[in-house]
Protein backbone atom coordinates (compact mmCIF):
# COMPACT_ATOMS: atom_id res chain seq x y z
CA UNK A 1 0.00 0.00 0.00
CA UNK A 2 1.50 3.30 -1.05
CA UNK A 3 0.82 6.90 -0.18
CA UNK A 4 0.10 9.41 -2.91
CA UNK A 5 -1.27 12.94 -2.85
CA UNK A 6 -3.86 13.69 -3.90
CA UNK A 7 -5.70 10.37 -3.67
CA UNK A 8 -7.19 9.40 -7.01
CA UNK A 9 -8.19 5.74 -6.66
CA UNK A 10 -9.11 3.24 -3.99
CA UNK A 11 -6.02 1.89 -2.30
CA UNK A 12 -5.85 -1.66 -0.93
CA UNK A 13 -7.34 -2.24 2.51
CA UNK A 14 -4.79 -2.21 5.32
CA UNK A 15 -4.30 -5.24 7.50
CA UNK A 16 -5.23 -4.67 11.13
CA UNK A 17 -2.84 -6.16 13.69
CA UNK A 18 -4.07 -6.93 17.21
CA UNK A 19 -2.02 -5.65 20.12
CA UNK A 20 -1.72 -7.42 23.44
CA UNK A 21 -3.22 -6.05 26.63
CA UNK A 22 -0.61 -3.83 28.33
CA UNK A 23 1.05 -5.57 31.24
CA UNK A 24 -0.43 -4.95 34.65
CA UNK A 25 -3.97 -4.33 33.42
CA UNK A 26 -6.37 -6.84 35.01
CA UNK A 27 -9.60 -8.17 33.58
CA UNK A 28 -12.81 -6.15 33.97
CA UNK A 29 -10.91 -2.95 33.35
CA UNK A 30 -10.90 0.22 31.31
CA UNK A 31 -13.01 0.54 28.19
CA UNK A 32 -11.10 2.88 25.91
CA UNK A 33 -13.33 5.52 24.37
CA UNK A 34 -11.14 8.04 22.53
CA UNK A 35 -7.59 8.61 21.30
CA UNK A 36 -5.45 11.54 20.18
CA UNK A 37 -2.04 11.78 18.55
CA UNK A 38 0.77 14.27 19.17
CA UNK A 39 3.18 14.56 16.22
CA UNK A 40 5.59 16.53 18.41
CA UNK A 41 5.77 13.72 20.96
CA UNK A 42 5.01 10.89 18.49
CA UNK A 43 2.60 9.68 21.17
CA UNK A 44 -0.92 8.27 21.07
CA UNK A 45 -2.91 8.85 24.25
CA UNK A 46 -6.13 6.88 24.76
CA UNK A 47 -8.70 7.61 27.48
CA UNK A 48 -11.44 5.41 28.85
CA UNK A 49 -14.54 4.99 30.93
CA UNK A 50 -16.04 2.55 33.47
CA UNK A 51 -14.09 0.11 35.61
CA UNK A 52 -11.95 0.98 38.61
CA UNK A 53 -8.50 1.00 37.07
CA UNK A 54 -6.32 3.64 35.49
CA UNK A 55 -8.06 5.12 32.49
CA UNK A 56 -5.23 6.36 30.28
CA UNK A 57 -2.96 4.35 28.00
CA UNK A 58 -0.12 5.81 25.94
CA UNK A 59 1.94 4.48 23.06
CA UNK A 60 5.03 5.99 21.46
CA UNK A 61 5.42 3.49 18.64
CA UNK A 62 2.13 3.69 16.75
CA UNK A 63 0.24 1.27 18.96
CA UNK A 64 2.84 -1.51 19.11
CA UNK A 65 3.32 -1.20 22.86
CA UNK A 66 1.27 0.59 25.50
CA UNK A 67 1.86 1.95 28.99
CA UNK A 68 -0.87 2.30 31.58
CA UNK A 69 -0.62 5.59 33.44
CA UNK A 70 -2.38 7.35 36.29
CA UNK A 71 -5.06 9.69 34.94
CA UNK A 72 -5.20 11.78 38.07
CA UNK A 73 -8.86 10.86 38.54
CA UNK A 74 -9.81 7.24 37.94
CA UNK A 75 -13.44 7.78 38.93
CA UNK A 76 -14.21 9.72 35.75
CA UNK A 77 -15.55 8.51 32.40
CA UNK A 78 -13.23 10.33 30.02
CA UNK A 79 -15.03 10.73 26.73
CA UNK A 80 -12.89 12.71 24.28
CA UNK A 81 -9.29 13.89 23.95
CA UNK A 82 -7.34 16.26 21.71
CA UNK A 83 -3.74 17.34 21.29
CA UNK A 84 -3.32 21.15 21.44
CA UNK A 85 0.15 21.86 20.02
CA UNK A 86 -0.02 25.58 20.73
CA UNK A 87 -0.39 24.81 24.43
CA UNK A 88 1.75 21.67 24.33
CA UNK A 89 -0.85 19.51 26.06
CA UNK A 90 -3.30 16.66 25.63
CA UNK A 91 -6.70 17.77 26.97
CA UNK A 92 -9.57 15.39 27.79
CA UNK A 93 -13.21 16.00 28.75
CA UNK A 94 -15.64 13.68 30.50
CA UNK A 95 -19.18 12.67 31.33
CA UNK A 96 -20.87 14.22 34.41
CA UNK A 97 -18.36 14.57 37.21
CA UNK A 98 -17.00 17.50 39.21
CA UNK A 99 -13.52 16.85 37.78
CA UNK A 100 -14.34 17.86 34.23
CA UNK A 101 -10.95 18.43 32.56
CA UNK A 102 -7.60 16.67 32.62
CA UNK A 103 -4.41 17.45 30.76
CA UNK A 104 -0.88 16.20 30.20
CA UNK A 105 2.23 17.64 28.56
CA UNK A 106 3.75 14.24 27.84
CA UNK A 107 0.92 11.68 27.95
CA UNK A 108 2.42 10.13 31.09
CA UNK A 109 1.66 12.56 33.91
CA UNK A 110 -1.91 13.85 34.11
CA UNK A 111 -3.68 16.55 36.11
CA UNK A 112 -7.44 16.93 36.50
CA UNK A 113 -9.17 20.10 37.64
CA UNK A 114 -12.49 21.90 37.94
CA UNK A 115 -12.78 25.05 35.80
CA UNK A 116 -14.42 28.08 37.38
CA UNK A 117 -18.18 27.85 36.88
CA UNK A 118 -17.85 24.42 35.35
CA UNK A 119 -21.09 22.70 34.35
CA UNK A 120 -20.70 18.92 34.93
CA UNK A 121 -22.48 17.88 31.76
CA UNK A 122 -21.87 15.14 29.24
CA UNK A 123 -18.93 16.69 27.40
CA UNK A 124 -18.68 14.47 24.33
CA UNK A 125 -16.11 16.04 22.03
CA UNK A 126 -13.26 18.53 22.04
CA UNK A 127 -11.28 20.16 19.22
CA UNK A 128 -8.44 22.65 18.77
CA UNK A 129 -8.05 25.76 16.61
CA UNK A 130 -4.37 26.53 15.94
CA UNK A 131 -5.25 29.89 14.35
CA UNK A 132 -7.17 31.06 17.42
CA UNK A 133 -5.13 29.09 19.94
CA UNK A 134 -8.45 27.88 21.31
CA UNK A 135 -9.93 24.66 22.68
CA UNK A 136 -13.65 24.10 22.17
CA UNK A 137 -15.87 21.34 23.60
CA UNK A 138 -19.54 20.43 23.12
CA UNK A 139 -22.16 18.92 25.38
CA UNK A 140 -25.32 17.01 24.34
CA UNK A 141 -27.03 17.59 27.67
CA UNK A 142 -27.16 21.37 27.21
CA UNK A 143 -25.02 22.49 30.08
CA UNK A 144 -24.46 26.00 31.36
CA UNK A 145 -28.07 27.10 30.96
CA UNK A 146 -28.64 25.31 27.69
CA UNK A 147 -25.37 26.42 26.12
CA UNK A 148 -23.74 23.14 25.19
CA UNK A 149 -20.38 24.83 24.36
CA UNK A 150 -17.30 25.84 26.30
CA UNK A 151 -13.94 27.18 25.12
CA UNK A 152 -10.54 28.07 26.52
CA UNK A 153 -7.37 29.76 25.26
CA UNK A 154 -5.10 28.57 28.05
CA UNK A 155 -6.57 25.29 29.37
CA UNK A 156 -7.14 27.03 32.70
CA UNK A 157 -9.98 29.50 32.20
CA UNK A 158 -13.06 28.26 30.36
CA UNK A 159 -15.95 30.30 28.98
CA UNK A 160 -19.40 28.71 28.83
CA UNK A 161 -21.46 29.92 25.89
CA UNK A 162 -25.17 29.91 25.22
CA UNK A 163 -25.17 29.32 21.48
CA UNK A 164 -28.85 30.19 21.18
CA UNK A 165 -29.90 26.84 19.76
CA UNK A 166 -31.03 23.78 21.71
CA UNK A 167 -29.79 20.43 20.46
CA UNK A 168 -27.84 17.37 21.51
CA UNK A 169 -24.42 18.70 20.49
CA UNK A 170 -22.05 15.74 20.07
CA UNK A 171 -19.25 16.59 17.65
CA UNK A 172 -17.03 19.55 16.82
CA UNK A 173 -14.25 20.40 14.37
CA UNK A 174 -12.21 23.40 13.24
CA UNK A 175 -11.42 24.33 9.63
CA UNK A 176 -8.12 26.23 9.28
CA UNK A 177 -8.86 27.32 5.71
CA UNK A 178 -12.39 28.54 6.50
CA UNK A 179 -11.56 29.88 9.94
CA UNK A 180 -14.66 28.22 11.32
CA UNK A 181 -15.83 25.93 14.10
CA UNK A 182 -18.59 23.47 13.17
CA UNK A 183 -20.64 21.61 15.77
CA UNK A 184 -22.97 18.73 14.95
CA UNK A 185 -25.94 17.32 16.82
CA UNK A 186 -29.27 15.70 16.18
CA UNK A 187 -31.96 13.56 17.67
CA UNK A 188 -35.08 15.46 16.68
CA UNK A 189 -34.38 19.18 17.12
CA UNK A 190 -33.30 21.68 14.49
CA UNK A 191 -30.70 22.87 13.68
CA UNK A 192 -28.42 19.85 13.36
CA UNK A 193 -25.37 21.96 12.53
CA UNK A 194 -24.11 25.28 13.87
CA UNK A 195 -20.97 27.24 13.03
CA UNK A 196 -18.93 30.05 14.53
CA UNK A 197 -15.70 31.84 13.56
CA UNK A 198 -14.63 32.13 17.23
CA UNK A 199 -16.92 30.02 19.43
CA UNK A 200 -17.90 33.11 21.42
CA UNK A 201 -21.42 34.10 22.40
CA UNK A 202 -23.39 35.85 19.66
CA UNK A 203 -21.30 34.36 16.84
CA UNK A 204 -23.13 31.07 16.30
CA UNK A 205 -25.26 30.50 13.19
CA UNK A 206 -27.63 27.62 12.46
CA UNK A 207 -27.06 25.60 9.29
CA UNK A 208 -29.57 23.42 7.51
CA UNK A 209 -28.95 19.99 6.03
CA UNK A 210 -30.05 19.25 2.49
CA UNK A 211 -31.38 15.70 2.32
CA UNK A 212 -31.05 14.89 5.99
CA UNK A 213 -33.48 14.02 8.77
CA UNK A 214 -33.65 16.03 12.00
CA UNK A 215 -33.77 12.73 13.90
CA UNK A 216 -30.31 11.74 12.64
CA UNK A 217 -27.33 12.29 14.92
CA UNK A 218 -24.25 13.73 13.19
CA UNK A 219 -21.20 12.63 15.11
CA UNK A 220 -18.30 12.17 14.68
CA UNK A 221 -17.09 15.09 12.56
CA UNK A 222 -13.70 16.14 11.18
CA UNK A 223 -12.31 18.72 8.75
CA UNK A 224 -10.19 17.29 5.91
CA UNK A 225 -7.85 19.98 4.64
CA UNK A 226 -6.57 17.94 1.71
CA UNK A 227 -10.10 17.46 0.33
CA UNK A 228 -11.45 20.80 1.52
CA UNK A 229 -14.57 19.78 3.42
CA UNK A 230 -16.15 19.02 6.77
CA UNK A 231 -17.48 15.49 6.99
CA UNK A 232 -19.81 14.13 9.68
CA UNK A 233 -21.16 10.60 9.79
CA UNK A 234 -24.44 9.28 11.15
CA UNK A 235 -24.14 7.60 14.52
CA UNK A 236 -27.75 7.05 15.63
CA UNK A 237 -28.11 3.53 14.21
CA UNK A 238 -31.85 4.04 13.74
CA UNK A 239 -32.15 2.17 10.47
CA UNK A 240 -31.47 2.88 6.85
CA UNK A 241 -28.15 3.15 5.08
CA UNK A 242 -24.99 4.85 6.17
CA UNK A 243 -24.91 8.59 5.52
CA UNK A 244 -22.42 11.44 5.65
CA UNK A 245 -23.03 15.18 5.84
CA UNK A 246 -20.42 17.28 4.06
CA UNK A 247 -19.74 20.97 3.57
CA UNK A 248 -17.00 22.84 1.73
CA UNK A 249 -17.88 26.21 3.23
CA UNK A 250 -19.51 25.39 6.58
CA UNK A 251 -22.67 27.11 5.37
CA UNK A 252 -24.22 24.63 2.97
CA UNK A 253 -24.41 21.02 4.14
CA UNK A 254 -25.42 18.07 1.99
CA UNK A 255 -26.39 14.63 3.24
CA UNK A 256 -25.30 11.74 1.02
CA UNK A 257 -26.29 8.10 1.37
CA UNK A 258 -23.02 6.23 1.00
CA UNK A 259 -22.14 2.70 -0.02
CA UNK A 260 -20.62 0.14 2.30
CA UNK A 261 -20.81 2.10 5.59
CA UNK A 262 -22.88 1.46 8.71
CA UNK A 263 -25.27 4.12 10.08
CA UNK A 264 -23.77 3.87 13.56
CA UNK A 265 -20.30 5.38 13.10
CA UNK A 266 -18.49 6.05 16.36
CA UNK A 267 -15.25 7.58 15.10
CA UNK A 268 -13.65 8.75 11.87
CA UNK A 269 -10.03 9.58 11.01
CA UNK A 270 -8.17 10.71 7.90
CA UNK A 271 -4.64 10.05 6.69
CA UNK A 272 -3.37 12.65 4.16
CA UNK A 273 -2.66 11.06 0.82
CA UNK A 274 -4.31 7.81 1.81
CA UNK A 275 -7.91 8.14 2.90
CA UNK A 276 -10.46 7.69 5.68
CA UNK A 277 -10.95 5.07 8.34
CA UNK A 278 -14.22 4.80 10.28
CA UNK A 279 -15.23 2.66 13.22
CA UNK A 280 -18.82 1.42 13.56
CA UNK A 281 -20.17 -1.36 15.75
CA UNK A 282 -17.57 -4.10 15.71
CA UNK A 283 -16.06 -3.15 12.36
CA UNK A 284 -13.67 -0.77 10.62
CA UNK A 285 -14.29 0.75 7.20
CA UNK A 286 -11.99 2.40 4.66
CA UNK A 287 -12.65 5.07 2.02
CA UNK A 288 -10.59 7.26 -0.28
CA UNK A 289 -13.19 10.00 -0.75
CA UNK A 290 -15.59 9.64 2.18
CA UNK A 291 -18.45 8.47 -0.05
CA UNK A 292 -17.45 4.97 -1.17
CA UNK A 293 -16.61 2.69 1.73
CA UNK A 294 -15.19 -0.82 2.06
CA UNK A 295 -15.28 -3.08 5.10
CA UNK A 296 -11.66 -3.59 6.13
CA UNK A 297 -12.05 -5.51 9.40
CA UNK A 298 -14.96 -7.13 11.21
CA UNK A 299 -14.27 -7.92 14.85
CA UNK A 300 -17.82 -8.74 15.93
CA UNK A 301 -19.34 -7.82 19.27
CA UNK A 302 -16.06 -8.22 21.17
CA UNK A 303 -14.57 -5.00 19.80
CA UNK A 304 -16.16 -1.57 19.36
CA UNK A 305 -13.60 0.87 17.89
CA UNK A 306 -14.57 4.07 19.71
CA UNK A 307 -11.12 5.60 19.52
CA UNK A 308 -9.51 5.94 16.09
CA UNK A 309 -6.56 8.12 15.14
CA UNK A 310 -3.94 8.54 12.42
CA UNK A 311 -0.38 8.49 13.80
CA UNK A 312 1.73 10.14 11.11
CA UNK A 313 5.06 9.40 12.78
CA UNK A 314 4.58 5.67 12.30
CA UNK A 315 2.28 5.75 9.25
CA UNK A 316 -0.40 3.92 11.17
CA UNK A 317 -4.07 4.04 12.04
CA UNK A 318 -4.60 3.14 15.69
CA UNK A 319 -7.96 1.90 16.98
CA UNK A 320 -8.87 1.38 20.64
CA UNK A 321 -11.86 -0.46 21.97
CA UNK A 322 -14.82 -0.37 24.30
CA UNK A 323 -17.31 -3.22 24.75
CA UNK A 324 -14.77 -6.00 25.08
CA UNK A 325 -16.46 -9.38 25.42
CA UNK A 326 -13.43 -10.89 27.14
CA UNK A 327 -13.08 -7.90 29.51
CA UNK A 328 -9.58 -6.99 28.36
CA UNK A 329 -8.21 -3.80 26.88
CA UNK A 330 -7.80 -4.14 23.13
CA UNK A 331 -5.93 -2.02 20.62
CA UNK A 332 -5.36 -2.63 16.93
CA UNK A 333 -2.92 -1.05 14.48
CA UNK A 334 -2.85 -0.80 10.69
CA UNK A 335 0.47 0.22 9.19
CA UNK A 336 0.75 1.69 5.70
CA UNK A 337 3.80 0.91 3.64
CA UNK A 338 5.61 3.85 2.05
Amino acid sequence: MFLSAPVTSLAPNPSWIPRDTPRGIPVSTTELYAAAYSPELNTVAAVGQTGTDRRVLTSQDGGFTWVRVNSGNDAVSWRSIVWAPGLGVFVAVCLPNPQGIMYSTDGLSWTSYIPTGFYPGQWQDICWSPQLGRLLACNPSGGGGGSGIMYSDDNANWTFVNVGFVNSWRSCAWSPSLGLFAVGGGGGTNPNMITSPTGAAGTWTSRGLVGGSITSVWAPMIWVDELGFFIAARSDGLGGSGQVATSTDGVNWTVTTVTGLSNSVSRIAYAPGYGFMAGAGGALYYSVDGFNWTLTANFGSGFSPRGLVWASGTNSFVAVSTNNSDQAVKTWTAFIET
